[in-house]
């Protein structure tokens, strides 16, 4: 187990999904000793504030394009990595069998553990995202990803689990 510094300096120091994976597989393993093979991930544009969804029983974690776009627009990686760091910690807790309510109690518990109290993915775990991206408050708002459009193509991202993928243009 690395310290939160040495934690906090790897997340800042990744330049794509796989990078920010690894180290959320890694804090889910440092807090519940569990984790799951074969995750795969998937960008798709939802129009509406669900940042990111599993399907139970799917190896799929699917990451809104749209929100993603507008956390990419601060260009600031720490907060970027940060947002990406909760979003799929958040979605891998679903693909391990946690409800909505258990997976936020423990991505707090679990980033907090990881990153520290005083880390930006802490605050985004346990108060949300609207301070550090007011502009993903204009997306509409659904309460069941279960309602998403089905027809809106998934872009998936090759190799998500064997190489180093960049996310920054």
């Amino acid at each position: 187990m690395f310290s939160i510094e040495e934690n906090q300096r790897s997340l800042e120091n990744c330049d794509g999904y796989t990078c920010i994976f690894r180290l959320v597989k890694q804090a889910v393993w440092s807090v519940l000793s569990r984790e799951r093979a074969g995750i795969s991930l998937g960008l798709q544009e939802i129009p509406y504030m669900v940042l990111a969804y599993h399907h139970i029983g799917s190896n799929y974690i699917i990451i809104n394009k749209v929100a993603l776009e507008i956390v990419k627009k601060t260009n600031d990686k720490k907060l970027i990595n940060s947002y990406l760091f909760v979003v799929l910690l958040h979605e891998y807790l679903h693909s391990l069998g946690a409800t909505e309510e258990l997976a936020r109690k423990l991505a707090i518990k679990i980033t907090k553990n990881f990153l520290g109290k005083n880390h930006p993915a802490f605050e985004m775990a346990s108060k949300g995202f609207e301070k550090f991206f007011p502009e993903l408050s204009k997306i509409p708002f659904i309460l069941d990803a279960s309602t998403l459009p089905s027809n809106e193509k998934i872009e998936i991202i090759k190799n998500f689990r064997d190489t180093q993928l960049d996310y920054i243009v």
